[in-house]
């Protein structure tokens, strides 16, 4: 038997209650991300061991450490292994996209990973929209990603991630946490790891 819950008032009480239902039940992600990329198709091989490099700058720290900490759980309860490569911003020998690929290759040869993701942001804002009566504010980001094989060079999925978290939690340790996870179900959603790992 099929029950329905019928809510009736402003959209304002039908936020609060879905807001009231992840604290219940333990939400954790309170990122929104929307991934727009390419794969390049005739790659077949899965990630097996990852190297993240990561371009965020500093006030960024504690989203970035959190997200690749939610990588490396979601990957290694599947054998799978990630490493971690912060490359600064404000380094002027790396502004070259070329310099940057060249270098985390070489660091995931070093490291021994078969694929590696570059991360670099790209944008970012604060925008405010209304919900019923109320003024809401979100964080938005707007991110590159790019996968290669260490083994060829070559470039296998290139994409942009759009993200955003409401009311201020984009800095924080549990909205990276929610785009780790975006990031790991993008790359399923690529097939750049099997369907399985789906949470």
């Amino acid at each position: 038997m099929t029950s329905r819950l019928r809510f009736s008032g402003s959209r304002a009480s039908v936020v609060l209650i879905v807001s009231l239902l992840c604290v219940i039940n333990g939400c954790t992600n309170t990122a929104n991300t929307r991934v727009d990329g390419e794969k390049e198709y005739s790659y077949t091989q899965f990630i097996d061991r990852l190297l993240v490099v990561e371009r965020f700058p500093a006030e960024m720290e504690e989203m970035s450490s959190a997200m690749t900490d939610q990588m490396q759980t979601r990957l290694s309860a599947h054998n799978r292994s990630v490493t971690t490569l912060h490359l600064p911003v404000t380094d002027s020998t790396m502004l070259d996209s070329a310099a940057v690929r060249s270098r985390s290759l070489q660091a995931a040869r070093d490291e021994g990973a078969t694929q590696v993701l570059i991360l670099d942001r790209l944008d970012s804002d604060v925008v405010m929209s209304s919900v019923g009566d109320f003024m809401q504010s979100y964080n938005t980001y707007e991110f590159t990603a790019s996968v290669y094989d260490v083994a060829s060079g070559d470039r296998v999925f290139v994409g942009t991630l759009d993200t955003h978290a409401q009311g201020g939690a984009g800095g924080g340790e549990r909205f990276g946490r929610g785009v780790g996870d975006d990031i790991v179900d993008a790359l399923i959603e690529y097939s750049l790891l099997p369907h399985t790992m789906m949470e």
